[in-house]
């Protein structure tokens, strides 16, 4: 596992445990690996 999955689960993780709401998981990687993506080509 990556750095930055293990990053991950452990935010979705954290919001799941303060906020007690769940997390759809795989839509925030989507969201934010296209993000990264967008700024990163500029």
């Amino acid at each position: 596992m990556s750095g930055w999955e293990l990053f991950f689960h452990q935010g979705v993780q954290a919001f799941r445990h303060f906020t007690g709401r769940e997390v759809d998981a795989p839509a925030l990687r989507s969201a934010l690996l296209d993000l990264h993506r967008e700024a990163v080509e500029g």
